[in-house]
Order: structure tokens, then sequence, then C-alpha cells
């Protein structure tokens, strides 16, 4: 059976374009896999603690059985069982909340998530998709904050092993041209998405 894991990341509880484009990609989702499973973890509304130096420490003992990693070793079990994942996320200032940086902290985990093989290092987590819903209010492009968003999001999938990562960006919503039919034109880059 098909697992999807969605994360959220907006604060917002209400207008949030990131959270109703993972609304719609979810129902399309559904569609295509009835018998499916949705993990949901909403970190905008149910933050996570950010690293602290017991949790750190205990990354390094090479245990599992602390008591420091016990939602660490929840996250990652939930990223490990989920084949898809789905990151609804706006950005901040330029970057990514600081609750979904708050979840790689945690997921992001020698041994877990990734490991070290010589000089290199090597992501644990094969055979997954990630789709990534991206929203922003300047939409102008060729912005370079819009390109460093996405490679710092494709580059952390990636570092645990999650290469095929299939991106929607929805800019400009703070825009006067911005239309209001907008979820019209990327129901479409869903589909697409899906079919990919």
């Amino acid at each position: 059976m098909k697992t999807l894991l969605r994360i959220d990341a907006s604060i917002r509880r209400r207008g949030s374009f990131s959270r109703t484009l993972g609304d719609a990609f979810v129902e399309a989702w559904k569609h295509r896999y009835p018998q499916g499973d949705v993990l949901r973890r909403d970190i905008g509304h149910e933050p996570l603690p950010h690293l602290s130096d017991e949790v750190a420490n205990a990354f390094f003992t090479g245990r599992r059985d602390l008591q420091a990693l016990t939602l660490s070793n929840h996250l990652c079990d939930e990223l490990k069982q989920a084949p898809e994942v789905l990151i609804t996320c706006p950005m901040y200032n330029f970057g990514i909340p600081s609750t979904l940086k708050a979840w790689f902290d945690l997921v992001v985990r020698a041994n877990e998530t990734f490991r070290r093989n010589g000089s290199q290092y090597e992501g644990l987590l094969h055979n997954k998709t990630g789709y990534v819903i991206m929203a922003m209010g300047d939409g102008r492009p060729g912005l370079r904050t819009t390109e460093n968003f996405e490679y710092y999001l494709t580059d952390m999938l990636a570092f645990m092993g999650i290469h095929d990562v299939r991106i929607i960006t929805v800019g400009g919503t703070a825009m006067r041209s911005f239309t209001d039919d907008w979820q019209t034109t990327y129901q479409q880059s869903i589909t697409q998405l899906l079919n990919n």
C-alpha cells in the first residue's frame, strides 16, 4: 500500500498558498491511490523543538534507545516508512521556516537517514519520491533567492537519498498581478508532477 508523508510548514491557518495547494495535491494523490495512506506532520501548527545539546550529543552515541532520541526516532521512522514525501513550505525572510529547519535537524541523522562511506556521505532513504510545494510573495523571474530556496530543499532531501524531487513554486502571491484563479493554473502542475 502506498504511503504519503505530508509535512506542512506554514504558520498560517487560513490563506496559506502552500497548504491550499498541498490539499489539492493530496486530493489528486488519493484519487490516484484510493487505498493509499496519508501521514500528516503539521509542524507549522505543532512546532517541533529545536535541536538541543542533549539531543545532539545523543546522536553521537550510536545508541537508539536513549530517551533524548524518542522524538527523533519517531520522525525518522515516519520518513522511512513513506515511499513518497510531500513538503509544503512558504518562504520567510528568504529562507525556510525555522520549524522546517527543526524537522530537518531531527531527521538528518547518521545511520538513520545517511551514513559515512569512506570519505563520502551516502543517503539511506532509497526508492522514494519527494514533492515540494513552495510559496513566496515575490515572483519576479530570475531571483537568486528562489533558486537558493529550491537548492536547499532538494539538497537536504538528496543528502538523505531522496534524489527524485519534484517542485511546484507558487510565486508572486503578494503582488497585485497575482490571479484569483491561481488554483486552476497550479492544478495542472500537480497533474504533471504525479504523471512524471
